[in-house]
């Protein structure tokens, strides 16, 4: 009975080490309307929602965030008035301690916001400069947009599009390096000889379309379980039909 007990953790353990991919089909392919630059009429222009993944594992996601701790003092008792004074002097202290504790979070916070922008931008350029597509350059209005559709996500392992304007691609499970990769290793499933979109190249086509040139994101800590939600945001939205030939070029290394 022992064995048998060591036996199913073990394959427990084993399955969440390793991970389970799951794929998710966002949704129908939807119309967007835009003004031609030459006639000044509307046309209408097929855009299809991305195709999202999940990757549960307990073993990718970074190093949680740290905060301050604060401590306690102690005095010793010796009289009504030393109890007052000694009183006072502790919820001054922690007063202190907890405004810096604050300053700390606050300040870790902002550093690591920093570098996740840093991080996740140099990813982008780095592969789309495979495909001799343009840099990105980051959007704030990008990015705040990322940041309160992401705020909004409940960390219930289901990935679903905001329908915003803008291009989008999500991620669950990945860190940020690991989100941004898992993307663009699509592109070996990706069709040069027939140009166009497929759902599962639908992130790849996005993080290199050569005519996007803003990009903003963000993420949330989901958990030991789901780790971290990626969200990002492109503009000019890419996977535009008719327009693959010339915004997914090959890699010329």
């Amino acid at each position: 009975m022992t064995l048998y007990a060591l036996f199913i953790l073990t394959l427990t353990l084993t399955a969440q080490v390793l991970g389970v991919a799951i794929s998710l089909i966002d949704s129908a392919p939807e119309q967007v309307t835009s003004i031609s630059s030459t006639t000044g009429t509307l046309s209408a222009i097929s855009r299809t929602t991305l195709r999202t993944t999940v990757f549960r594992s307990r073993t990718i996601y970074p190093s949680s965030q740290t905060s301050g701790t604060t401590s306690e003092e102690t005095t010793s008792e010796t009289s009504t008035a030393n109890n007052k004074t000694a009183s006072n002097s502790i919820s001054s202290s922690k007063s202190t301690s907890s405004t810096t504790s604050s300053t700390t979070s606050s300040t870790t916070s902002a550093l690591q916001t920093s570098q996740f922008q840093t991080q996740i931008l140099q990813e982008h350029n780095a592969y789309r400069k495979l495909h001799c597509a343009p840099n990105l350059q980051w959007s704030a209005t990008l990015q705040q947009f990322a940041e309160n559709y992401a705020n909004q996500y409940n960390c219930n392992g289901t990935l679903i599009h905001s329908k915003s304007p803008y291009g989008e691609n999500l991620a669950l499970g990945y860190n940020t390096t690991a989100a941004v990769a898992a993307w663009y290793n699509e592109e070996k499933l990706y069709n040069y000889n027939k140009p166009g979109f497929s759902e599962k190249t639908g992130h790849y086509t996005q993080l290199v379309w050569k005519l996007s040139t803003q990009l903003g994101c963000a993420c949330v800590d989901c958990g030991d379980y789901y780790g971290q939600y990626t969200i990002c945001s492109y503009d000019p939205p890419g996977n535009v039909a008719g327009q693959y030939q010339l915004n997914v070029l090959k890699s010329h290394i």
